[in-house]
C-alpha cells in the first residue's frame, strides 16, 4: 500500500496532471500510488471511492486491472485541473464553495502524489519523493496565517492536515485558504523550486 521514498525527489504538479498514466509509470506504480492516496487522505479517499474505476483499485490487490488503473489515472489527471476541481468540489461542497478551495484541491492532491510515486522516468534516474515528517519552510506572515507559533517547527503532514481539514469543512475552517493554496503550491514544486526541506524535525 503506497511507495515509501527512500531519498528526496519531488516532481511537479505539471508532471503529473499531464503523465499520471500507465503508459509513463508501470501499473504497479500507478495502482500502488491510488491505494496510497486513498490511505492518506480519508477525503480523496471519498472522492475516489464516488469514481467506478477508483473504487475498485482501492478495493483490490495491485496490480489490479488496466483498464480501471488506467481508468482511475484519467479521473485524478482531470481531477488536477480548476475544471475538474470545481465538479468534484461542487458536487460534495455546493456551488458556493470558498474561491481557494480549488487549489487547495489540486495543490493538495499535487503533493500526495509527490508522496505516492517514488519512481520517475525524469533524467538523472531520480528516485525517492516526499516524506511527510520533512521540514516545510514558511516565511513569518505564512506561520501566523495558518495558524503556527514563531520557532515552531512544521512538516509536510501539519499542512497535508490544514489540507485535510480545509476540503472536509468545505472551507469552513479558521486557516487563511490563499496562504494555504499558495505554500502547498510552493510544496509541489521541483526539487530546486520547493519549499520542502529533506531533514527532520
Amino acid at each position: 500500500m503506497g511507495i515509501r521514498p527512500i531519498s528526496f525527489c519531488p516532481r511537479s504538479q505539471g508532471f503529473y496532471a499531464q503523465r499520471f498514466s500507465t503508459t509513463v509509470f508501470t501499473q504497479m506504480e500507478v495502482c500502488d500510488a491510488i491505494q496510497c492516496i486513498s490511505s492518506h487522505s480519508a477525503f480523496f479517499k471519498s472522492v475516489l471511492s464516488g469514481q467506478t474505476t477508483c473504487a475498485t483499485v482501492i478495493g483490490g490487490s495491485c496490480p489490479g486491472n488496466v483498464a480501471d488503473v488506467e481508468g482511475c489515472a484519467t479521473f485524478i489527471r482531470g481531477a488536477l485541473t480548476q475544471a475538474g476541481a470545481r465538479t468534484i468540489l461542487t458536487t460534495r461542497c455546493g456551488a458556493g464553495f470558498p474561491s481557494g478551495l480549488n487549489a487547495i484541491f489540486r495543490q493538495y492532491l499535487a503533493n500526495l502524489l509527490n508522496i505516492c510515486i517514488s519512481t520517475t522516468v525524469q533524467p538523472f534516474g531520480c528516485v525517492g519523493g516526499v516524506l511527510e515528517t520533512y521540514r516545510v519552510t514558511l516565511t513569518a506572515a505564512q506561520r501566523a496565517a495558518l495558524g503556527f507559533v514563531p520557532g515552531e517547527c512544521v512538516t509536510v503532514g501539519d499542512i497535508l492536515a490544514l489540507a485535510e481539514a480545509a476540503l472536509t469543512n468545505c472551507g469552513a475552517v479558521s486557516t487563511d485558504l490563499g496562504v494555504l493554496g499558495n505554500v502547498l503550491r510552493d510544496m509541489a514544486q521541483d526539487a530546486n523550486i520547493t519549499i520542502i526541506v529533506p531533514t527532520f524535525c
